[in-house]
């Protein structure tokens, strides 16, 4: 996936405007980007999540604040990338316990105007 980043210290950071950098197993700036800011809220409570996927776009918004957006997503294959349309949806921790309330899917015809502004 490509996403907007700025380095900082040893990693890259979301930031809107930025340089797109690539972001996979075998690329300069490696597999992870950073999400910025970090609206979560403290550990106890509940976070609302929204994953918006439309094209070649999917929009991270926590608590009502888009914390990353990646382009482009593709995976690698034998034969070269490919482009990631269709799949599977997998909700995961990672390393702690996390549970889910309420989860919901829609299908949309495009992405909410004013969604990507800066």
């Amino acid at each position: 996936m490509d996403v907007p980043t700025n380095p900082r210290d040893d990693n890259y950071v979301y930031k809107p405007g930025s340089l797109l950098r690539t972001f996979s197993g075998n690329s300069v700036a490696g597999r992870h980007a950073t999400k910025f800011p970090d609206p979560e809220h403290p550990s106890g409570e509940w976070n609302t999540l929204e994953l918006i996927c439309f094209g070649d776009t999917a929009i991270h918004i926590v608590n009502e604040v888009v914390v990353m957006v990646s382009y482009q997503p593709r995976k690698l294959s034998e034969t070269g990338e490919i482009p990631l349309k269709k799949g599977k949806i997998q909700l995961q921790s990672e390393g702690a316990e996390l549970f889910y309330k309420d989860v919901q899917m829609k299908s949309i015809t495009e992405i909410q105007e004013g969604i990507l502004e800066e």
